[in-house]
């Protein structure tokens, strides 16, 4: 009988001692190496400022003097879409069909909408645009695009906005968490929460003066990145530095990050491009320098194993599409 007790007593304990306690940030034993990670270069005849993968194949991208373009072959070769009047600073496609860019002139900003797959657009007219930045539908009706200490909604597409003026510089980034709520980031540590889908805001204080400049999420763990690397439940926060500047970030588990950018050499003029890897949420890092370009410049994960990228070459002047593949 004592016998029976002690086993049921070392079982409870075994249990207890394998479960997170009430705010602890979880980890995790997955690690990746620079041997899981395998790049393809495809050499490009555009200069890129955006792109949006759907899957494997099929994505679309923007360049900064108006042109939108398709690919259907995992970026071996380009359709143009639309040549606009614009200079284009975002896009985002729900699915092959519809999608959305931002453009402005030298007065205005502009949503330009597609609901067949590019084939053509309609320039929508945003009237309280100001130094816009980022736009994120959630679905076909329900778009947010912020800029500097503004949100701007729309419900119907985009035909009409509504104006939320911030307190705050909040133009960095806007996310949708697992839960249905909405997150900002911006300057000075400043992270804004809404519950009801952006009508309202709330401040949240994660004792930081970082900037913070993208959003990532894994089950429900937040990474914020920028001038440092936060990572945060809203119970518990920790704080590490950043090894360099990150243009683009993945979140692969609970512990492990890929940072993409690019390292400054200690001679010379020009930089090589790198991808960092930490496999303890940022306290330390490996890095990957590539001298086949000087700086990944933007990233877009399609799922946590594979991922497209924009790399220049400042050389050559010109740019390639990359694309990364995780073996683990």
């Amino acid at each position: 009988m004592i016998r029976n007790i002690s086993v049921v007593i070392f079982l409870i304990i075994l249990m207890i001692s394998s479960c997170s306690k009430d705010g602890e940030l979880p980890e995790n034993d997955v690690s990746l190496t620079k041997n899981d990670i395998n790049i393809e270069y495809v050499k490009l005849n555009y200069n890129l400022v955006g792109i949006d993968f759907l899957n494997n194949d099929l994505g679309f991208a923007i360049e900064s003097n108006g042109k939108i373009i398709k690919t259907i072959n995992s970026g071996s070769t380009w359709e143009v879409l639309y040549t606009s009047h614009l200079e284009l600073i975002d896009l985002q496609f729900i699915d092959e069909n519809l999608g959305f860019v931002i453009g402005k002139n030298q007065d205005n900003f502009f949503l330009l909408e597609t609901a067949d797959g590019g084939l053509t657009f309609e320039e929508i007219l945003i009237p309280e645009g100001q130094e816009l930045t980022k736009l994120l539908f959630t679905n076909s009706n329900i778009g947010f695009i912020i800029g500097f200490d503004t949100v701007l909604k729309t419900v119907n597409g985009g035909r009409l906005w509504t104006k939320t003026a911030l307190d705050f510089n909040i133009y960095s980034d806007i996310f949708k968490t697992n839960d249905n709520e909405m997150l900002l980031c911006g300057l000075n540590g400043t992270l804004l929460k809404s519950t009801n889908y952006g009508n309202d805001w709330s401040e949240i204080n994660l004792n930081t003066t970082s900037h913070i400049y993208e959003i990532k999420q894994f089950e429900n763990t937040y990474f914020l990145m920028g001038q440092s690397i936060i990572k945060t439940n809203f119970s518990k926060t920790q704080e590490f530095s950043m090894p360099a500047n990150f243009n683009g970030a993945q979140v692969f588990d609970n512990t492990t990050i890929l940072g993409f950018g690019y390292l400054f050499p200690e001679l010379g003029y020009f930089q090589d491009g790198a991808i960092y890897i930490s496999n303890d949420s940022g306290k330390t890092w490996e890095t990957i320098i590539y001298s086949e370009f000087n700086r990944i410049n933007t990233v877009d994960f399609i799922d946590s194993k594979n991922g497209f990228g924009i790399a220049d070459d400042f050389f050559l002047k010109t740019q390639f599409l990359l694309k990364f593949k995780i073996s683990k």
